[in-house]
């Protein structure tokens, strides 16, 4: 009987072992497969939506997630246009503005400039963006340029400060500025 009893003891404890073996093995795929299935899908849409709010998001990203037949494919597919949406509204509304628009990095670059502002300075919007701030700025005010750039870091806003500005042509134009720094994720940009 003591054979017995251990030979099934023996078999038991083998049993238990393949049982945990293969419980085992099966969370192993369960973790794999909702790895794939969600955790990827989901840091995707969190890392696009940190694109979004620096500002450096590119249409297409989501198009893996968003070829998906589930819900989050649905998720994808409406977060990106709603982002589309929100970017042409907001284009046409700057646009549409009877104010000049510029958008800055704090190294003087315009990364951003409505239509009014090619329209009253005469440039075209290719020849402001991704030009240094001194294009539209006299010869005597360079050096204060920056000066005033690094000044606003501190400040939230600046209202109405009247300056001297250069069209394409070289006329003068006497501008009312309002800036304001814009933060987003790790960066800050300036308007």
């Amino acid at each position: 009987t003591d054979t017995l009893l251990a030979e099934l003891a023996r078999k038991n404890y083998l049993l238990a072992a393949g049982v945990a073996g293969i419980l085992l093995a099966a969370a192993v795929l369960a973790y794999f497969m909702l790895r794939h299935m969600l955790t990827v899908p989901l840091g995707q849409l969190i890392r696009a939506a940190q694109a979004v709010e620096d500002e450096e998001y590119e249409v297409g990203t989501l198009k893996e997630v968003r070829a998906r037949g589930d819900e989050l494919g649905r998720l994808a597919s409406v977060f990106e246009d709603m982002v589309v949406k929100l970017a042409t509204r907001y284009e046409s509304l700057v646009n549409f503005m009877r104010s000049v628009v510029l958008k800055i990095r704090g190294d003087c670059v315009v990364t951003f400039a409505n239509a009014y502002a090619t329209e009253l300075l005469g440039f075209a919007n290719a020849e402001l963006v991704g030009s240094h701030l001194k294009l539209i700025v006299p010869p005597e005010g360079h050096d204060a340029l920056q000066q005033q750039v690094d000044l606003l870091q501190g400040e939230a806003v600046r209202v109405n400060e009247i300056t001297q500005n250069l069209g394409k042509s070289g006329e003068k134009i006497w501008i009312a500025w309002s800036n304001r720094v814009i933060k987003s994720g790790q960066g800050a940009g300036k308007e």
